[in-house]
């Protein structure tokens, strides 16, 4: 196919066009020229030894060894030292950096600060020098002056030309390139279609998927088969096994006469009707195709009535024909362009101004230094207040339990049943820690009332100061035919008890 529609020649005179326009606007000229800046931009950055530099920086510094140690002496003081001592040591170290921040001398401070500046100054400033970012900076100016400049000439240049020019050089591409290619492609459409026989293909294709369909069957034939062995093997004594194997090979052969039928429909916005059909599987090669399709009178939207036709394989190829020949051999009349534009130029272009980035200067980075202050003046005006920091406690508090809840619940149209439970703390002073407990149950009949009732109960226990025990519980049920209250109390304090407890029955 790639032989028929030649389809390297026509790459080569596509690029043989491309490369007839770029020479005519002299933008290899320009591309050139931008491509030699670029490489020598390049150049100038000095990648590899910058990034060398770089590296060489990190290495020197070792940041992974240095940062292991100080993990290995956190973890090694850690294992050696008590947790309460560990928080002596930091409320020490609180102390101390209170005492120093209430005694510091801004002056002494000062000099520090501005001899760090200096340090850090000197360095940054030798960093740029050794990455030679002025020079960089300078490259990338002259390589962005020389784009512009490119493009500015670029566009000069297309003022000068002719839009007559233009068009017939874009037409003679799309003649040659386009054009040529789709009427050789139309072509061999036109010739695949006319040797193809609808009928035959359509056949091989439903003896494949017939063939596939036993191939399936067969291969799950022989798969149950050797399941059902495999089984007989280790129970050879079960009728059961000779049952399954009766029902699975009924189903395969059920599976190998399947038919499918292909239900009648009918065709939407009209009321033509589609028969349905019938297909066996196994037999599906066999199909006949039929050449021709009579299609029967039929209304469209209720309103639009198309006669009874014929269609057959053969007009449907002819139709297809002719439709490529129309698509290829439809010509749009294009007027004379040399007497249309004349010598009419894009000089409409506007014109770019002339740009150029100016001196890029990088100076040497300067900090400014913190002034002095005279001791004197110092005091009046800065007042330093009292500073405070809290004390971290050696005791660790962990909260206590809160609260658990659960609840059951029983819904039917004649019966209803809710159950709740629920304990929790419901200390309110320190002093008296204390817990509580609850439990509800309800159920309710529409039906049968001997069925309701209704139960609380409730239970605490309390210490107050740790000393003595206390502990309570009510309960209260109603029904149709019963009814309970019941209080009770018991207070432990040492070896002695006291309790209480009040019952009544209805």
């Amino acid at each position: 196919m790639i032989q028929d529609l030649d389809i390297l020649g026509k790459i080569n005179t596509f690029y043989a066009k491309m490369r007839e326009l770029i020479v005519k606007f002299e933008a290899d000229k320009k591309v050139q020229a931008v491509l030699e800046k670029a490489v020598e931009l390049i150049k100038q950055f000095k990648i590899e030894e910058t990034i060398t530099a770089v590296f060489n920086m990190v290495k020197d510094a070792d940041i992974p060894t240095k940062f292991m140690q100080v993990f290995q002496g956190v973890i090694n003081h850690l294992k050696s030292t008590e947790v309460k001592d560990i928080i002596q040591q930091l409320n020490m170290y609180i102390e101390t950096i209170v005492q120093k921040l209430n005694s510091v001398n801004y002056n002494d401070f000062v000099d520090y600060a501005n001899q760090i500046i200096a340090e850090y100054t000197a360095y940054l400033n030798g960093l740029i020098r050794t990455l030679e970012i002025p020079e960089k900076f300078e490259a990338t100016r002259d390589f962005i002056n020389v784009v512009s400049s490119s493009v500015r000439g670029l566009i000069e240049r297309l003022k000068e030309i002719k839009i007559a020019e233009i068009i017939k050089s874009v037409k003679d591409v799309i003649d040659e390139v386009v054009l040529d290619n789709l009427k050789m492609f139309a072509e061999f459409v036109k010739q695949e279609i006319t040797n193809l026989d609808v009928k035959d293909e359509i056949t091989s294709y439903l003896r494949f998927v017939s063939k596939c369909y036993r191939r399936v069957t067969t291969i799950m034939t022989d798969m149950f088969s050797s399941m059902v062995r495999m089984i007989k093997e280790f129970l050879p004594e079960q009728k059961i096994i000779n049952e399954i194997q009766q029902i699975i090979y009924g189903l395969i052969t059920e599976l190998k006469k399947a038919e499918l039928i292909m239900p009648s429909l009918t065709i939407p916005l009209t009321d033509l009707v589609v028969p349905s059909m019938t297909f066996r599987m196994d037999k599906l090669g066999q199909f006949e195709i039929p050449t021709q399709l009579d299609i029967p009178e039929f209304t469209i939207l209720g309103f639009y009535n198309v006669k009874a036709t014929r269609i057959s394989i053969e007009d449907i190829k002819q139709r297809i024909i002719e439709l490529i020949d129309f698509i290829v051999n439809f010509d749009i009349k294009i007027p004379d362009v040399d007497a249309f534009f004349g010598d009419l130029t894009m000089s409409y272009l506007p014109s770019l101004p002339e740009i150029t980035f100016p001196e890029i200067t990088l100076p040497e980075i300067s900090f400014p230094s913190l002034p002095q202050v005279p001791v004197d003046k110092l005091v009046k005006s800065l007042q330093v207040p009292e500073i405070k920091l809290p004390t971290i406690p050696s005791e660790i508090m962990v909260p206590c339990f809160g609260k658990i809840y659960g609840e059951i619940k029983f819904l039917t149209p004649i019966y209803t049943i809710k159950t709740s439970a629920e304990f929790q703390n419901s200390t309110e002073n320190k002093m008296i820690p204390q817990f509580s407990g609850f439990l509800t149950s309800q159920a309710t009949s529409p039906s049968f009332e001997i069925l309701n009732y209704k139960l609380d109960s409730t239970a605490r226990i309390a210490i107050p100061k740790m000393s003595r025990v206390v502990l309570a519980e009510t309960l209260k049920f109603n029904h149709l035919a019963l009814g309970v209250e019941h209080q009770a109390s018991v207070t432990l304090y040492g070896l002695s008890g006291q309790a209480q407890t009040k019952t009544a029955v209805k």
